[in-house]
């Protein structure tokens, strides 16, 4: 990565925001968001707690356990897709709040606008809200290794933790 495939922006009202938007859709290019509330690196729910515990290396087994454990435990409708299809069944447990792989993005900068903004603690007011732009086509091609390996399913991953932020605004 280089830094001019980045671009960082400073909005500083809601218009502005609306109007950097409105340019974005205009280009004909498609984009997803993800909105934060301060400004911390792009890492799953799954790598923090494994960093806070210092687990990293040990990601790919504990993924596994949870996997698995969820699978035993779940009694849903959908049971036999969860059994069949990792993707789904990580999509479902970070659903229900386990920590997982996955990192929520939108199609919609509205969507990433309200995780960037909603309940955000009095003292941290003063941090930058986030929220982040890519650029599908270039994402997908940067990043095709992030396909489900079903027998190492941590083991394709490809850290984005160091991905400069896009859209960083104080709305």
């Amino acid at each position: 990565m280089t830094s001019q495939e980045f671009s960082e922006i400073t909005l500083n009202n809601w218009s502005h925001f609306l109007s950097y938007c409105l340019k974005l859709k205009s280009d004909k290019m498609q984009w997803v968001y993800r909105g934060q509330r301060g400004d911390w690196d792009l890492k799953t729910r799954l790598e923090r707690a494994c960093e806070e515990f210092e687990l990293l290396e040990y990601a790919e087994q504990i993924e596994f356990q949870l996997i698995r454990e969820f699978r035993r435990r779940y009694v849903g409708i959908d049971h036999d897709l969860v059994q069949k299809d990792t993707l789904y069944c990580l999509a479902l447990m970070q659903h229900h709040g386990a920590p997982t792989r996955l990192l929520d993005f939108s199609y919609s900068p509205f969507v990433a606008a309200y995780f960037a903004l909603e309940s955000k603690p009095k003292e941290k007011r003063e941090e930058p809200n986030i929220v982040y732009c890519f650029n599908v086509n270039w994402l997908l091609s940067e990043y095709k290794p992030l396909s489900i390996n079903r027998n190492r399913p941590f083991s394709k991953i490809k850290s984005i933790s160091n991905m400069p932020k896009f859209l960083p605004s104080q709305l």
